[in-house]
């Protein structure tokens, strides 16, 4: 594994992440309009 291969699939891991942290802020949000507490 070289270094290049090893930074872009830490940048992908990145992009990942960011996405999955937004969809899971849309499900909180989703949540608490449709189940206020």
């Amino acid at each position: 594994m070289n270094a290049s291969f090893h930074f872009n699939a830490l940048w992908h891991l990145h992009a990942y992440l960011d996405w999955f942290m937004c969809l899971v802020k849309l499900g909180k949000t989703v949540v608490h309009v449709f189940h206020p507490r």
